[in-house]
């Protein structure tokens, strides 16, 4: 079951989302600031976030910023700014997808769903190092003659 990070401080939202997403068949963690996502980033490694751009401590912008540098994770921007400056300057950042509120809650799903299946389950390939070298992608390291990288 994936793990979502959503980033909204606005309790009706978050309950909103919660309930439609946990029904959708996802385990959801919320934040509802910009340093509570990232330090949930590192703790709970959500397999997506839903990331408000209107959030105190630390923006959603400087999340978004911190978040590319530290992961892949697919990103869907949920916000109420509506113009299309934010939407491109958002996707120009990392988001992978921008979703205007309101929204309808099936394309909210949807897109959940469309995110999830593109970022997959990635594999490394890895060929002519034997029994040498054992990856371990879930915490992005190898193991190169049982000395830990990365």
């Amino acid at each position: 079951m994936p793990k979502l990070l959503i980033v909204e401080d606005d309790p009706a939202s978050v309950l909103a989302l919660r309930e439609l997403l946990t029904r959708g068949g996802y385990r959801v963690v919320t934040a509802a600031d910009g340093r509570e996502a990232l330090r949930l980033l590192f703790a709970e490694r959500p397999d997506l976030m839903l990331l408000d751009l209107l959030v105190p401590e630390l923006d959603g912008w400087r999340v978004l910023t911190r978040a590319r540098d530290l992961s892949d994770l697919p990103v869907l921007v949920v916000s109420g700014l509506d113009d299309v400056d934010h939407r491109v300057k958002a996707l120009r950042a990392g988001a992978d997808d921008y979703l205007v509120k309101p929204f309808h809650p099936e394309e909210l799903l949807a897109r959940v769903e469309a995110l999830l299946r593109r970022a997959g389950h990635r594999k490394w390939a890895v060929s002519g190092f034997g029994e040498h070298l054992r990856l371990v992608p879930e915490r992005r390291a190898a193991v190169w003659y049982g000395v830990r990288r990365g």
